[in-house]
């Protein structure tokens, strides 16, 4: 595939696409973030009200776009993660065992533990509100809170690399390892260096992914946390310009380039998982086409 740059059309066209991409990168209203105050609010309530969840020590907090500060308007929700603190999983390494590091098997369920916390939910948000889903526990929105998705978990340490996360079953029996500090702490870092426009970048292109889903330019799923990896992974100069229009052009095009025809080495933004791997949903040619797709929306380019 091969583009051709409307450089013409795209100077004629740059406040009024400038004035677009800078309203796509603002957060969300207060009203918004009022909604998603309360939601997780409702959630710790829950949870601590429960008496049969105390003997897994359980731990509330917001994770995913809305604690990176990266979700757009009108489309927000917030992530919860409730980590049981009292047991553990580990990956002590090869040849090591639990003992070696001092610690022993516990008796707790983690099958007790989910089905408490479902329990603890459905008792707080009565009626149709709490549906159990293979990899969270999903809460419908309403007038007075955003959807809630609550995903039960436990600390997890990988004793191989010295990093502390999180680690939960789905239902359908698959595992899955997460590094929401590690995210939330690069995320920043990158958001500084880049003079706070990492994230303003993110929303840019979650926003634009909306719009092109929207009017049925490009329907293909393409989540969240995706985007925030793509973005992570364009190096600082893309950021460099003061004009979102520049930027995008740049944050797209090397999207583009890094993975058409290209399985790129990148990682998640807590840059411990490789982005791609059999495990992910995602892979090089959804980037590919997705960039390419927002190049040709925003006009910057040609496809043929």
């Amino acid at each position: 595939m091969h583009f051709d740059t409307h450089s013409s059309s795209y100077s004629e066209g740059t406040m009024t696409l400038e004035s677009k991409l800078s309203t796509w990168a603002k957060g969300p209203s207060k009203t918004e973030e009022e909604r998603c105050e309360n939601a997780l609010r409702m959630i710790v309530q829950a949870i601590d009200a429960c008496p049969s969840l105390s003997k897994f020590s359980p731990k509330c907090s917001i994770k995913g776009s809305y604690k990176h500060k990266t979700n757009i308007r009108s489309n927000s929700d917030v992530d919860v993660g409730v980590m049981a603190t009292a047991c553990s999983w580990n990956n002590f390494g090869a040849g090591k065992t639990r003992e070696d590091f001092g610690l022993s098997e516990s008796s707790l369920s983690w099958a007790d533990f989910k089905n408490e916390t479902v329990l603890a939910l459905k008792a707080k948000f009565p009626g149709q509100t709490v549906t159990k889903e293979d990899n969270c526990i999903k809460i419908r929105d309403n007038s007075y809170r955003v959807q809630a998705d609550v995903v039960p978990c436990l600390r997890y340490k990988d004793w191989t690399i010295n990093q502390v996360g999180t680690k939960f079953r789905t239902d359908s029996g698959s595992y899955i390892i997460n590094w929401p500090n590690q995210d939330s702490e690069n995320g920043k870092d990158k958001n500084k260096n880049t003079f706070r426009r990492y994230k303003r970048m993110v929303r840019l292109v979650k926003n634009l992914r909306k719009a092109m889903k929207d009017e049925g330019v490009f329907t293909q799923k393409v989540p969240s946390f995706f985007i925030e990896c793509l973005v992570f992974n364009c190096p600082d100069s893309c950021f460099s310009s003061q004009l979102f229009a520049e930027m995008t052009y740049a944050v797209l095009a090397h999207i583009f380039s890094s993975n058409w025809q290209k399985h790129p080495h990148w990682l998640e933004v807590n840059k411990i998982k490789p982005l791609y791997s059999q495990q992910q949903k995602w892979t090089p040619k959804l980037a590919a086409r997705f960039s390419s797709a927002g190049l040709e929306y925003l006009g910057f380019v040609n496809g043929n």
